[in-house]
This record gives C-alpha cells, structure tokens and sequence, in this order.
C-alpha cells in the first residue's frame, strides 16, 4: 500500500463502495443515534454528506454538502430528490443561523486544523441548535490505526488523517460559541465482530478488540 491519498483523490476511488458498511460506519451510527435529536424535525444540515446515505427521507428543510464530486454523482444518481451542494466546510455557501441541527460526521479528521470548521459550523447554525461531531478517534490515530478502504477492485488505501485530541476540540468549539454537552467514544467490541468474521479476519479483531476507534461529540450554540 502507497503513502496517505489526498482526500479528493481517495474519496473519488471510494465513492462506489463508500455504501457498504464497516466497523467505522456501523458505530458511527450507533453513536449519532444515541446523541442526535431527530433531523426530520429540524433545518438539517450534512457536511461531508458523502453519497448522502445517511440522508433523512423527509422534513422541513433537509441539505447535504460535500467537497467530493464522485461521491455526489453516486448521491444524486441514488437520490435524485435529495438538495446536494458541492462545497467545503470551512467556507459554506449559507447564510447566517439557518441551520437547527447539523452532523458533520467522519470527515474532520480530513482538515489539519480545525478553527475555521468550527467557526462555519456555529455561523449557519441557530443559536440553541444542535451539532453532532464524529471521527476517528484519536486513541486509534496514536496507536498507528490509520483511516483505510477498500476500492471497488478491493485494493487497501489510505487517506490522509490528521490527530485532533478532545480537548483541541473542546478549546477550538468554544471559541466559537459551540459547547461541549455529550461525549461517547466507541471501541472495537461485539457489535461489530461480524465484519471482522466475514473477511475471515478474527485474529484482526482479537488484536484491536477494546481499542476506542469512534470519537462523538454533542455540541449547542450558546
């Protein structure tokens, strides 16, 4: 496997498998369940939406946005209702407080810093309104886990990632008017072992078993 991809080059190979689930993904979900309100009843916002899979169906006003085309194109063409913006999270093509709820789920770890993400993030959102923040967690990235993939031809890469601790985040988000309410970090454990039994990869699962590899974090705007 070669060194670290660029993220727009990664994420444009990963774009027509990106759906299929993983370890990362599945607790994810499990987390944005346990600490987002429902986004079918808010101004919705998804930054680094992806193939927009993780979409709600329905509600007042619902909007994805990544920097990735390929990974738009596979949205559109799966969701050809859905509102998909391309565009990059540290400069937001909306306007000021229009957003109540936003996920920015999986992709922070993609920035090497992190202030004028959180600054855009605080600006289109109300104040009172929710943000739900996931990423790798940085007990993973300190251990050498490094974000990987598998292309649609099964060939492993790898995409940059940058270590963001948790109190980088606490510090970078309140100096945006962002506060800190809820934090869960998930681990490698049963609710994932299927995936590591399919591939035939047990002792993979043995080994990392226990290990925190899923950062989420529950913000309001002051």
């Amino acid at each position: 496997m070669n060194r670290a991809l660029p993220v727009e080059t990664a994420y444009a190979l990963w774009a027509e498998v990106y759906d299929q689930e993983n370890p990362i993904s599945h607790l994810d979900e499990l987390a944005v369940k346990a600490l987002s309100p429902n986004p079918q009843e808010w101004r919705f916002l998804d930054v680094g939406c992806g193939t927009a899979r993780r979409l709600p169906q329905s509600g007042p006003f619902v909007v994805g946005i990544d920097r990735v085309a390929a990974m738009l194109r596979i949205g559109k063409e799966k969701h050809p209702d859905f509102r998909l913006a391309q565009g990059c999270a540290t400069r937001l093509p909306f306007a000021d407080a229009c957003f109540e709820l936003i996920w920015c789920r999986l992709m922070v770890g993609h920035l090497p810093k992190l202030d004028s993400l959180y600054r855009e993030l605080s600006r289109v959102l109300i104040s009172g309104g929710h943000l739900i923040l996931t990423d790798f967690h940085p007990e993973a990235t300190g251990r050498g886990l490094a974000r990987k993939f598998k292309d649609k031809d099964g060939k492993v890469h790898e995409v940059v990632h940058y270590l963001h601790t948790v109190d980088e985040h606490r510090e970078k988000s309140k100096e945006s008017g962002l506060f800190l309410e809820q934090k869960l970090d998930l681990a490698i454990g049963p609710e994932v072992y299927s995936y590591f039994q399919q591939q035939g990869r047990e002792q993979a699962y043995r080994e990392s078993a226990g290990t925190r590899v899923l950062l989420a974090l529950q913000f309001r705007k002051a």
